[in-house]
């Protein structure tokens, strides 16, 4: 299911919007924060093409499908959160 809106709250807290009509607050997993700092947290965007959320200009992303999924099991922590790592070279 597709991504179509987010919010920020606090920290790791986002408000989600998909494409089904499904809003849901979650607080994103362990696994995230120990990609993305809190101050980088607020980079975050909706990728236009793949519709995930990602952050840091798409350095750290996380697909709308492990977002969706992790929504509609609230209490049960995800195993394999799906982390997209682009390499820069400069």
């Amino acid at each position: 299911m597709k991504l179509i809106d987010f919010r920020m709250n606090d920290n790791y807290i986002f408000d989600l919007e998909f494409k089904d009509g499904l809003n849901k607050n979650i607080d994103l997993p362990e696994s995230i924060k120990d990609k993305v700092a809190v101050e980088e947290s607020k980079t975050d965007n909706i990728d236009k093409d793949w519709r995930c959320l990602e952050f840091n200009s798409g350095i750290v992303d996380i697909e709308s499908k492990t977002l969706y999924d992790f929504t509609k099991r609230k209490k049960q922590i995800i195993k394999s959160l799906i982390l997209c790592f682009s390499i820069f070279t400069i």
